[in-house]
């Protein structure tokens, strides 16, 4: 895979490692260095959202046509988790995004392909990982 020069884009001006490809325009998010994804229901991640809300924190959410009862939250950097929490991810079914390119929108509003939930909004950060976590654990019913 080459990566081609491209001109600024939202996504650099938010300093996100994302890179361009020859074989294509789309950008593609390198999720496990600086970022992070979590991916969950739609109907739970609705809910994990609105409690990030109320802490006051923005997340970027991301749904892909394949899976669209899926929502993939982009976080900053995981630093570690116990066994215990990546257990009670499984409980919810919530999964960490493997290390490795994210195609990304080419656009902020719909598109063909992957589309913004929640969009990136400039000079905002990603929500800490565990912050994600703590809004699912608080929103997790029983």
């Amino acid at each position: 895979m080459t990566t081609v020069q491209k001109p600024p884009t939202l996504y650099e001006d938010l300093l996100w490692p994302v890179t361009f490809t020859s074989n294509s325009a789309r950008p593609r998010l390198l999720v496990g260095d600086n970022v992070d994804a979590l991916s969950m229901p739609a109907w739970f991640g609705a809910q994990v959202n609105h409690h990030l809300t109320l802490c006051l924190l923005t997340a970027s959410i991301l749904t892909i046509p394949d899976a669209p009862t899926k929502w993939i939250f982009l976080t900053r950097r995981r630093e570690t988790a116990s066994p215990r929490t990546m257990n009670a991810l499984t409980n919810m079914n919530i999964t960490t995004l493997p290390p490795g390119p994210l195609d990304l929108p080419e656009q902020i509003s719909p598109v063909d392909g992957a589309h913004w939930v929640t969009p990136p909004l400039p000079l905002s950060s990603l929500p800490p990982w565990t912050a994600v976590v703590g809004a699912a654990r608080r929103s997790f019913p029983g």
